[in-house]
């Protein structure tokens, strides 16, 4: 049986895990929008250059 204290740590830890699980999501979610903010940029450039 495992002690309230014991039982309180290992909740702690699932949880730190599980944010930054979330922060790794959203750094990545952040990270791929520039990404295809780039390259619409790019887009419209080349566009514009071939009129």
């Amino acid at each position: 049986m495992l002690s309230m204290t014991q039982l309180y740590m290992k909740l702690v830890t699932q949880v730190q895990s599980f944010e930054s699980q979330i922060m790794m999501l959203i750094i990545g979610i952040k990270i791929l929008s520039l990404g295809i903010d780039n390259q619409q940029h790019r887009w419209k450039e080349q566009s514009q250059l071939k009129q």
